[in-house]
């Protein structure tokens, strides 16, 4: 049985990242009142969901470590008063390091409130280069902060950026041994994109950063690919990495095309073949609440081709495209409308088809959404 996932978005930060263009304010002052929104929120839409079964909780950002442990503890204890969350369900908690390094009694009451797994705002044990991301720089705080979390919670993450302009691979090097030498079971590994509208971006337009080239983010892929395969990871989706047993179960979510609720400003729904969004903009949010309305500024049913390319496109990014939901989604036989393609691929090495899946080999899943562009 595969069971929805729950997001939750908390959009405070203390200051934008100069390459983020997530929805985020800086107006700390008005958490409170999200908060008790939120809950507003979870509330109009149990109705709706009563039958359904979820088994993952994530809280997301923004800086959702902003957040008091008592806080986070109400918004889990409500969500179980109103929603059927299975027992041992996985509730992650994203967390910026600053946010534990003068409280170390922090961590331990995070994971009394009802955390069990942290996603922590790593980016890179380097100095210079989280200067550079606009990140907290104070790396032997920050290594107390992660040495904190990993004494607390047996299931933890890592993000970490790779790709920085004027960056060698040899700091990549030190962030990556680092990592392998705390035995963190999970990471999260994303090249730096140039977001438009974002400080980073103009900075590039004005010719005062330049990107790396294709050739060396290929070579600093692989790299990151082969150190923590050989290192033991199970490389299971192309930004993800998990030791055995530490797959985010919330995240497989999306790219294995199951269900999930979306709550907060900005955050998004999915619930076959329906997709729908909330307001992002707090006030927007907040008021719409306030009048117990829910906060539903966009939704799209999906036509059947849509979906179609959307579990191809998810599912190449991943495990593979699973031909049982493919066809049970579709009604199309997946190997049969494809056997051209496939037959393309494999003998190219670039994927594999078995009883299963349709998956890409690792030479694929470097030119993944090329693939899913030219061939689906």
């Amino acid at each position: 049985m595969s069971y929805p996932g729950i997001y939750i978005h908390i959009p405070f930060c203390r200051n934008r990242c100069n390459y983020c263009d997530f929805y985020i304010t800086t107006r700390t002052d008005i958490k409170g009142r999200y908060i008790d929104n939120l809950i507003k929120e979870f509330e109009l839409s149990a109705e709706n969901n009563a039958d359904n079964y979820f088994n993952s909780i994530y809280i997301g950002g923004g800086t959702p470590s902003l957040l008091t442990p008592e806080q986070v503890f109400r918004i889990i204890n409500i969500l179980k008063g109103n929603y059927n969350i299975q027992d041992n369900s996985e509730i992650t908690l994203e967390l910026n390091p600053e946010d534990i390094t003068e409280d170390e009694n922090k961590t331990i009451e995070y994971r009394d409130s009802g955390i069990n797994r942290i996603s922590f705002g790593l980016q890179s044990s380097n100095k210079d280069e989280l200067k550079f991301l606009t990140r907290f720089d104070d790396t032997e705080k920050i290594t107390t902060a992660l040495e904190r979390v990993l004494k607390c919670f047996k299931n933890a993450s890592v993000d970490i950026i790779y790709s920085i302009p004027g960056s060698l691979r040899k700091k990549l090097e030190d962030t990556i041994e680092k990592i392998i030498s705390l035995k963190i079971p999970h990471i999260s590994a994303y090249t730096l994109i140039f977001e438009k509208n974002t400080p980073l971006y103009y900075h590039y337009e004005n010719n005062r950063v330049y990107r790396n080239s294709d050739e060396t983010e290929a070579e600093l892929y692989e790299y990151l690919s082969d150190r923590l395969t050989y290192a033991g990871y199970n490389h299971y989706e192309i930004s993800n990495y998990a030791l055995p047993g530490f797959e985010s179960i919330h995240n497989l979510k999306y790219w294995e095309y199951n269900n999930y609720l979306g709550f907060g400003a900005s955050s998004h729904s999915f619930f076959h073949p329906r997709r729908w969004k909330n307001y992002s903009n707090i006030i927007k949010y907040n008021l719409s609440l306030e009048k117990n309305t829910l906060p539903t500024e966009e939704t799209h049913t999906l036509t059947a081709e849509e979906s179609e390319r959307e579990i191809i496109f998810l599912g190449l990014r991943s495990k593979g495209v699973n031909l049982k939901i493919f066809k049970k989604i579709t009604g199309i036989i997946f190997e049969k409308k494809y056997s051209s393609a496939i037959r393309k691929l494999e003998t190219g090495k670039y994927g594999t088809l078995d009883s299963e899946y349709f998956c890409l080999t690792r030479k694929g899943s470097k030119i993944a959404d090329e693939i899913a562009t030219k061939y689906f």
